[in-house]
């Protein structure tokens, strides 16, 4: 999935970035969220299209439920499209100055990992199980409390939908997904 593996090099750039306190490297990060649009636009294109196709096409009968799995893997990456923006915009600003922000790198390098395993779900089952650790382990760091500064505890509350979002794609309930994160 080309939308996939943007997000993934988008918050892999954006923890290296914050890593060595790299502006050009974030700058370049944010540049891979903003090209997520086309693509999430091309695959909402495309599902739509296909799902048309199905509706009345008794030979794609079978196919119908693969659709609506697709969807909601459209819908969350949409979500996660706008959070990359949102929190790269973010880390873009917060390299300006050189320094360097390892743990929120960890945080960046993980939420990298929970997306990366969420864009493999609809090939491999097994990555959408692997995903719910990851994103209940990512979610308990997320307090903001812990980080140094106000900059890095925006990053911090701006990764929180991310990850209450993929949380509840995963069959968490809204409610349970909010509730795995650390109070403020």
């Amino acid at each position: 999935r080309p939308l996939f593996s943007l997000l993934d090099q988008s918050f892999a750039g954006l923890a290296g970035a914050v890593q060595r306190g790299d502006a050009a490297a974030a700058d370049l990060a944010l540049s891979r969220a903003r090209r997520t649009e086309p693509a999430l636009e091309s695959w909402k294109r495309s599902l739509e299209s296909a799902r048309a196709v199905a509706s009345v096409s008794p030979w794609l009968a079978t196919v119908r439920p693969r659709f609506r799995e697709e969807a909601e893997l459209v819908a969350v990456a949409d979500l996660i499209t706008r959070h990359a923006r949102l929190i790269a915009r973010r880390v873009a600003y917060l390299t300006r100055d050189g320094t360097t922000h390892p743990d929120l790198a960890d945080l960046l390098e993980e939420a990298a990992h929970m997306v990366r395993l969420l864009g493999r779900t609809p090939e491999d089952r097994a990555a959408r199980y692997a995903a719910l650790p990851v994103a209940l382990a990512l979610a308990e760091r997320l307090a903001p409390a812990a980080a140094v500064g106000i900059a890095e505890q925006t990053v911090v509350v701006q990764l929180r939908p991310l990850v209450v979002d993929v949380l509840v794609s995963l069959g968490l309930s809204g409610d349970d997904a909010r509730g795995s994160l650390p109070a403020f």
